[in-house]
């Protein structure tokens, strides 16, 4: 609870909301009955804004003060501090303090300089292969992992879509939704469901053919799938002015855009339909967010638990803030999800210390861990395999790892910190952000020649190739 004394750092919001308001720093100042020139100061971060001053704001212009006050520098300032580690910044003295300042001060600013800094990224690899500057421009999928970032990977109008479908089909026993979803298809929505063999559906999880009034899904599929596959199909049968609108708004151009936009909106609606957000929330609270017998309950996979979770957004009945990966043995990303309070790197990296690497050689099993960015902050990580489901006994099936975290704050509210809480000393693996930007200075998996390597003696051999001196820049 804030004491009427305690102050503030809002400039920048202040600002914003004046600006937006079209009205002058004197017109603010003499509403609020303060001087021009200490608004002003507010305004710049100089002076902060008391508590009492914060409720006049509130009273005169019907701001909302949990969405006003919530902190937003600290994605930004994780962000930040991943692009300066960059060589590029090497000479630069920029301090973790700077960093923070700047995401205090100017967010609009920082937010430029990490879309600045993502084209020169695409500009130093299309140069360094004489490639196509079109493809400067961030990725559509990249493109559509910014837009669920920026919004809070939380949409209202589609969980209260998802809830007037529970209510109209009468969705009340996780056991059964897959043949109450499929009831209300053929009754309601007058289209026939058709599991159809794998040799016809080969590689395709679903189809629908509007035209004959019917949706195709393959005996490849888990119950859990189909149910997924028919929810987020239902999606954009009944929802597609409301996914359109949502598309409008996010001002996407391109068709690959506004599709994937499209199928991450229905998806994210097949979700909330199957996982209905208050009864989830309280489950996983309930057990703990034991991630098995979630998946059991709501008659779902672990896979889809996980990324529900990184859902639960909602204001007034917000769950732990997480954090979600999906790999493959590669490396590469498939998914990325963040809930809105999540302040972990963007782009990782394919770091073998990090358990959602590690979790490779022993498929099947879970691994626990708490690992530590540069920089001090610590997360615990629970990682797991999956496969994926379209193979038959002549294929190989893609394995993949998927990885759920959280800062170490909350991990009492996971069961799977049970053990290392018991253990009075817990191990802490240190990970980082990639050998092209890491800072550590010992490392025995570091290769990559950057400006933070220095072979010292060509007749002194070490764990890695390198030993490092880095400069570590204090606050």
């Amino acid at each position: 609870m804030q004491s009427k004394s305690e102050k503030i750092i809002l400039g920048h919001k202040i600002k914003r909301l004046r600006q937006d308001l079209n009205i002058s720093q004197l017109e603010m100042a003499q509403e609020l009955n303060i001087s021009a020139s200490y608004l002003n100061l507010i305004e710049n971060n100089q002076r902060p804004i008391t508590v009492n001053l914060l409720f006049k704001l509130g009273q005169l212009y019907n701001i909302d003060f949990k969405e006003f006050t919530e902190d937003e520098t600290g994605k930004l300032s994780v962000e930040l501090n991943e692009i300066f580690l960059d060589p590029v910044f090497k000479s630069s003295d920029i301090t973790k303090r700077d960093i923070k300042n700047l995401a205090q001060s100017s967010p609009v600013i920082g937010n430029a300089i990490i879309k600045l800094f993502e084209t020169y990224l695409k500009l130093k690899e299309e140069t360094n292969h004489n490639a196509d500057p079109q493809s400067l421009k961030l990725t559509p999928f990249e493109s559509i992992r910014s837009f669920l970032d920026n919004s809070k990977n939380y949409f209202p109008t589609l969980e209260q879509a998802s809830m007037s479908i529970r209510a109209k089909s009468n969705i009340n026993d996780a056991a059964n939704i897959y043949f109450k979803l499929c009831k209300y298809v053929e009754d309601k929505l007058k289209i026939q469901i058709k599991v159809l063999p794998k040799s016809i559906m080969e590689n395709l999880f679903s189809r629908y053919d509007p035209h004959r009034g019917r949706i195709l899904i393959s005996e490849a599929l888990d119950i859990a799938n189909k149910s997924f596959q028919i929810a987020s199909q239902i999606a954009l049968i009944e929802f597609d002015d409301l996914i359109n609108e949502i598309i409008i708004k996010s001002d996407f151009k391109s068709s690959d855009e506004k599709y994937l936009l499209k199928m991450s909106l229905a998806n994210y609606f097949g979700l909330s339909l199957i996982m209905p957000y208050d009864e989830f929330k309280s489950s996983a609270v309930e057990l703990r967010y034991d991630l098995e017998i979630l998946s059991a309950r709501f008659s779902t996979n672990i896979e889809h638990v996980c990324q529900r979770l990184t859902t639960l957004n909602k204001r007034t009945n917000l769950g732990v803030p997480f954090f979600y990966f999906k790999f493959d043995e590669a490396g590469n990303i498939h998914s990325r999800l963040f809930s809105k309070d999540m302040n972990f790197p963007k782009n990782p990296g394919a770091n073998p210390d990090w358990s959602v690497h590690q979790i490779f050689k022993n498929p099947g099993s879970t691994l626990v861990q708490v690992s530590e960015l540069e920089g001090g902050k610590k997360f615990i990580n629970i990682s797991k395999t999956i496969k994926r489901s379209l193979v038959n006994i002549n294929e190989t099936s893609p394995l993949f790892s998927i990885i759920l975290g959280c800062e170490i704050r909350y991990m009492e509210n996971l069961i799977y910190a049970d053990t290392l809480l018991q253990n009075k000393v817990q191990k802490v693996s240190k990970i980082h952000i990639g050998c092209r930007l890491c800072g550590m200075n010992v490392c025995e998996h570091k290769k990559n020649e950057t400006d933070l390597a220095t072979l010292l003696d060509p007749n002194i051999r070490y764990y890695g190739l390198f030993e490092f001196k880095v400069n570590n820049k204090q606050a």
